[in-house]
């Protein structure tokens, strides 16, 4: 966390006593509110990408200090936008995230903005009449101040100008260069006095840089009379930010600056450092009442406890705490790592935050006598942590040591077995935060997403072909098909299975449905008429693998830009057990082929064989790593057009 805020302004006052405020001496800005260029005017169409719906024509903003009675952060920044279709109307919808933190919150000093159309040669300016308004809370430290800008249709040029005063001069604003649309200008300016020690960092290396230039200003040209570090970065017509899939988030490809405030150094006066390592966010978050101080605050389920202490093992017990939270308390989906509740009280309202749940679980545990610790992550549609630094969390787990190993619990989930995590935490590693330190913890699962499938089957005299069907998930894979099912009613889910495998279903069984073990077993007996399956002559051509064949490979490109991500690893197999009554000959097989990728990452394999008059079939996809680079994309696509190839062979039958 931060250092306690009241050390920080205190300090503040020291240094105004020694100094005094200038008016922010800049350089010209790029371009001036309500003042549009030619050609923006002309503006009709970005040749460089004629599919964009919008385009932004420039997006500026400067980060600089000021003060008298106190330093203030101020963020400033102007937004030019092309509207081109109709897609790109929810741009009139403009947030802007204030930091808070206690009593204590960033204000929106200005808005303004004006809507351009032009009718009959002439442009008619629509300018913001209605405030903005602060809407919930967005996460642990954020708030959203919301804009809707008038009269956006399609054609429009819209611009908006905002300033941002903070009291944390820490939370020097990140900038993105890249928007989910084409951008013809981005310029980022940072103005930072000597007394405030920072550093940046830049994410995504894609595109270059127009300008990327860092000043020292001697005292007598800065603002605060102090030396001061002036950087400014420029990108021209960077391109919209593209999505592929199996990304787990695109946020960790964007094109941005971020910032790290180290300490606040004042003349005659001792440095106030910043938490910027994770021991001493740790350490500070330890002191937390809605943190490090509620994990001590059980006590308040005696009869529960005892006989949960009764039971027989480590396991059992660590198990029985978790289910009962897990049943007990229903997530409000915000995601936090502070708890707004004691343990107690979230007992009590039965609802909270991730933070509440997985906070009072810990407590729990540790009431037990299990060494037990929170876990900070990062969700994985927010990108990874790539620092250390609270701003980059969004969630909080709980770890139980369990033997030699620690077990990761998410009590928010009612469908998660002990063990597994939901798919949204699986960010490649996360932070356990005890008493004695920091520690790294992997989040990814050990366990994977595995479907296993039986079929045994046999050919009637009339050229019916029969059997049984059986698959078996095991971990994510039981948990996702769950989910998927759970609101669809058994009749039209058979009608679906009957659609997709083109047989005649009876005796359909699947479970357990309603708990959250981590096998689910499906099975079935199916039949396919002469009618029913494809015949030529004497020949009949059988697909065995029925509807859990892959029919599309999920990888088109040619080349690939970003890594692919997988959320854990994947098993896929398949095994065929065939008679061949008399009166029949196996015509034709799929020829058996093994594929590996170099570094043995993921392999696949079919195989046929005949012992008299028994045919048995065999097919695996497995899938090890979890993350495949662009590098092995073309190998990993080549696998895939393997498995689809082969999918689609059938077993030929001959009539004799």
């Amino acid at each position: 966390m931060l250092p306690p805020f009241n050390r920080i302004r205190v300090a503040m006052a020291v240094l105004m006593g020694l100094i005094a405020a200038a008016p922010l001496s800049a350089q010209k800005e790029p371009i001036k509110f309500g003042k549009l260029s030619e050609s923006d005017l002309a503006f009709t169409r970005y040749d460089r990408d004629t599919s964009a719906a919008a385009v932004y024509l420039c997006d500026y903003g400067i980060s600089s200090f000021t003060g008298y009675n106190s330093i203030l952060l101020n963020f400033h920044r102007h937004v030019r936008i092309k509207i081109l279709k109709p897609e790109a109307l929810d741009l009139a919808n403009v947030s802007v995230p204030l930091y808070f933190r206690g009593l204590t919150e960033e204000k929106v000093a200005t808005f303004k903005a004006i809507t351009y159309n032009f009718e009959n040669g002439a442009v008619i300016e629509t300018p913001l009449e209605r405030e903005g308004k602060f809407e919930d809370e967005y996460s642990d430290n954020l708030k959203l101040y919301r804009v809707t800008l008038p009269n956006v249709k399609v054609g429009s040029i819209i611009e908006y100008r905002y300033d941002v005063a903070s009291e944390f001069v820490f939370n020097i604003q990140t900038w993105n260069f890249q928007h989910d649309y084409p951008t013809l200008y981005s310029e980022y300016r940072a103005q930072v006095p000597d007394f405030l020690k920072f550093r940046y960092f830049v994410n995504g290396t894609t595109y270059p840089f127009s300008v990327s230039e860092q000043t020292d200003i001697i005292p007598a040209q800065s603002d605060f009379g102090v030396p001061e570090v002036r950087a400014r970065w420029v990108m021209e017509h960077v391109p919209v930010l593209r999505e592929e899939a199996f990304v787990s988030s695109m946020e960790n490809y964007r094109t941005r600056v971020e910032f790290e405030v180290q300490s606040l150094n004042l003349p005659n006066r001792p440095a106030v450092p910043f938490p910027v390592t994770w021991p001493a966010i740790g350490a500070d978050l330890m002191t937390e009442p809605g943190f490090g101080k509620a994990l001590g605050k059980g006590g308040f389920l005696p009869d529960s406890m005892a006989k949960i202490r009764a039971l027989p093992d480590e396991k059992a017990r660590i198990h029985a705490i978790y289910r009962m939270v897990q049943h007990r308390m229903k997530w409000n989906n915000a995601r936090r790592f502070m708890a707004r509740q004691t343990p107690e009280k979230a007992w009590e309202a039965r609802t909270g935050s991730a933070a509440d749940i997985n906070l009072l679980l810990v407590a729990l545990l540790r009431e037990a006598g299990f060494r037990a610790d929170p876990v900070l992550l990062r969700t994985r549609g927010e990108g990874h942590i790539t620092r250390p630094s609270t701003s980059l969390v969004d969630f909080v787990v709980a770890a139980v040591q369990q033997g030699e190993q620690w077990l990761l619990l998410d009590a928010t989930d009612p469908g998660l077995p002990p063990g597994l995590l939901p798919v949204r935490d699986l960010n490649y590693e996360g932070w356990r935060v005890s008493e004695s330190g920091v520690f790294a913890i992997d989040l990814k699962p050990k366990s994977g997403h595995s479907v296993q499938s039986q079929c045994f089957a046999s050919i009637s005299p009339d050229g019916m072909i029969s059997g049984q069907f059986q698959i078996v998930r095991r971990d994510y894979a039981a948990i996702s098909y769950r989910a998927e099912t759970k609101a669809v009613p058994a009749e039209d889910h058979l009608r679906e299975l009957e659609r997709e495998t083109g047989a005649e279903i009876s005796a359909y069984q699947a479970g357990p449905m309603d708990s959250a073990s981590r096998t689910l077993t499906e099975s079935f007996d199916f039949a396919l008429s002469s009618a029913d399956l494809q015949q030529t002559g004497d020949f009949i051509y059988f697909n065995p693998l029925l509807h859990t064949r892959m029919q599309e490979n999920p990888f088109t490109q040619d080349k690939r830009q970003y890594s692919v991500e997988f959320a854990s690893p994947r098993s896929f197999s398949f095994s065929l057990s065939m008679t061949i009554p008399e009166g029949y000959e196996l015509a034709e097989t799929p020829k058996d082929i093994r594929f590996r990728l170099p570094d043995n990452s993921a392999s696949f394999l079919y195989v046929t064989q005949l012992n008299g008059n028994m045919l048995s079939v065999s097919t695996q996809l497995k899938i090890t790593s979890v993350l495949f680079s662009p590098e092995q994309y073309l190998d990993l696509k080549a696998l895939y057009d393997q498995i689809i190839s082969k999918h689609g062979e059938p077993i030929v039958f001959k009539k004799i």
